[in-house]
């Protein structure tokens, strides 16, 4: 029983740190192949759409780390105080923006490397972009390259830390009625 509660501990933050270690891993590997290719960078539609998705790869992982790094303190701030603080609320909801912020970056790169779906010709009326938009939309960032996800988790973010912050001002009026 001890192990098992010892176990349940460490394994949060140890999942978090492996995260952290393959995501500076590919960080690395990403950087290593983004200076060979400015080098060789030539202008054109395939190139612009590569570095579009060089760019959007690089600040997916860097917000990746950043994302890891703020668990890794809210877990150890959780561990020491036993609950969530002003602090705690703080770095929920940095959570939360880098989680619509990678949905933001996954759409750009999902419509980047879809753009020739998008049927720029057609876009001629009112009607035929409202058409083609919801299509586009629906088709690439919902059925082929869904971005929700990230959303759902940083409005669900944004819940929990309104949820906290209402809690604690209830905790702090009962302390100070006693």
């Amino acid at each position: 029983m001890i192990r098992n509660i010892s176990s349940q501990k460490f394994l949060p933050e140890a999942f978090l740190w492996s995260l952290m270690a393959m995501s500076a891993l590919a960080l690395t590997y990403q950087l290593r192949w983004f200076f060979p290719f400015l080098w060789d960078y030539t202008n054109g539609f395939r190139t612009t759409v590569r570095l579009v998705e060089f760019i959007v790869q690089l600040a997916s992982n860097s917000v990746y780390l950043l994302v890891c790094y703020l668990l890794i303190s809210l877990l150890r701030r959780f561990k020491t105080i036993g609950y969530f603080d002003n602090s705690s609320l703080t770095v929920c909801k940095q959570i939360a923006w880098s989680c619509i912020g990678l949905g933001v970056l996954g759409s750009v790169m999902a419509i980047a490397r879809n753009l020739s779906e998008v049927h720029w010709n057609d876009w001629t009326n009112f009607i035929a972009v409202a058409n083609l938009g919801f299509r586009t939309v629906t088709q690439i960032l919902f059925f082929k390259e869904p971005q929700t996800m990230y959303f759902l988790v940083g409005v669900l973010l944004f819940i929990i830390h309104d949820f906290t912050g209402k809690a604690l001002a209830v905790r702090s009026e009962n302390e100070s009625f006693i």
